[in-house]
């Protein structure tokens, strides 16, 4: 039994490099920078209060979560794990063999004291590795290039708030989003 349990890994250690392993929007994902000022008239304790805030952006095009995909083939496994070279921070998500792709999408770019980011600015290698009933079945290496995408600058706007004074951040939400994200 433990000899068939070998030739099975190996046989798909050997099948594993004729898969290409990528996301589902492709390993060269495109940045998108915004910036602009906005000023802010709201009414707090029933004065009104007013502040000025510079606001900046840097996301991905195409959001800031993805799947995984197999190509040029399959792999029979139930889960996979990402991690980028030199983290140690491991993100895992259920596989789907029918469909070769995980069923969740991994957050790639968002940053909070709460989530970690799998990709950072430049080239990303980031090790993957599948299983099949916690038995490893495949495992490499993925190239994931991020890359310096458009720059844009929205015009300087004052927006109203009737009720409650907003937080910085979600004032700068509110003015990407009203200006079109600077289209």
């Amino acid at each position: 039994m433990k000899v068939l349990t070998v030739l099975m890994l190996i046989a798909a250690s050997f099948s594993a490099h004729s898969q290409t392993i990528s996301l589902e929007r492709g390993n060269t994902i495109r940045t998108d920078e915004i910036s602009g000022y906005v000023y802010v008239s709201c009414r707090q304790e029933k004065k009104i209060k007013e502040f000025g805030s510079y606001c900046y952006d840097l996301a991905l095009v195409g959001g800031s979560y993805g799947k995984v995909v197999v190509t040029d083939g399959a792999i029979d496994a139930d889960w996979v794990t990402l991690q980028r070279e030199g983290t140690r921070h491991i993100k895992g998500a259920r596989f789907n063999p029918e469909t070769q792709a995980t069923g969740k999408k991994y957050n790639l770019w968002i940053r909070t004291l709460l989530q970690r980011a799998l990709l950072k600015k430049g080239l990303n290698e980031i090790n993957y590795t599948f299983k099949k009933n916690k038995v490893e079945v495949a495992s490499g290496v993925m190239n994931i290039d991020v890359v310096e995408g458009d720059s844009r600058a929205c015009s300087t706007r004052t927006l109203y708030y009737g009720n409650s004074c907003p937080s910085i951040s979600q004032a700068c939400s509110d003015y990407f989003y009203r200006q079109n994200y600077c289209r």
